[in-house]
């Protein structure tokens, strides 16, 4: 768990960890490493029986300013996101691998814009990623408080971008390659850029910057 400001974490290996890395409150960079799991067949109940609190691979929970960079997320069987932004602001999501199993229906590769407080974070960039998916929800982008782009992106499992935190402006999502098919877009004219992206699952159609 890292709460300091300004921490860099690079070249580290997690695997079969109860917890990946977990940020909260900081702008901290996260860096060429490497997460194995399985992270979901270790969770726990706080009396410990059955599968309770799982972790994610990678959370920054109401961070500001954070990025994660050139990281490869792997593991099977997630009961939870395995990358996750939660009501945070100002992150960059750039360069990562991640290819993923999950098993719990609402889980998802990464997700970002998720609130329960109406606080879905702003200013927040993705690009550059590989993101593949079996079982769960595509990843997505469910709420905005401004300026949130997503371009240069293959979403081999679709992409998820609509209303879940009660706002939800700013959002752009362009020049990605997308499996339109699996994707869940409730309504594309809220999303600017939306006509730019590629149908499909062939990541070396993905524009150059």
């Amino acid at each position: 768990m890292v709460t300091g400001p300004g921490a860099l974490i690079e070249h580290v290996r997690v695997t079969s960890s109860t917890r990946g890395v977990f940020v909260r409150g900081s702008g901290a960079m996260l860096r060429k490493s490497v997460f194995t799991g399985p992270y979901a067949n270790l969770c726990s109940r706080p009396d410990g029986g059955g599968v309770g609190h799982c972790s994610h691979a990678i959370e920054f929970q109401d961070a500001t300013g954070g990025t994660i960079d050139g990281n490869q997320v792997r593991g099977s069987n997630y009961k939870t996101d395995a990358v996750s932004f939660y009501q945070s602001s100002g992150m960059r999501l750039v360069n990562n691998d991640i290819d993923v199993q999950i098993d719990e229906p609402s889980g998802a590769a990464f997700t970002m814009g998720d609130s329960t407080t109406g606080n879905p974070g702003r200013d927040n960039y993705v690009a550059g990623n590989v993101v593949r998916q079996v079982g769960g929800v595509p990843a997505g982008v469910f709420g905005s408080a401004g300026n949130t782009v997503l371009e240069r992106n293959c979403l081999t499992a679709g992409i998820q971008a609509y209303n879940y935190s009660g706002i939800f402006v700013g959002v752009t999502v362009r020049n990605n390659v997308i499996n339109l098919g699996a994707s869940y877009v409730r309504d594309p004219g809220l999303v600017a850029g939306w006509s730019t992206n590629i149908d499909g699952t062939d990541c070396s159609k993905v524009p150059a910057p």
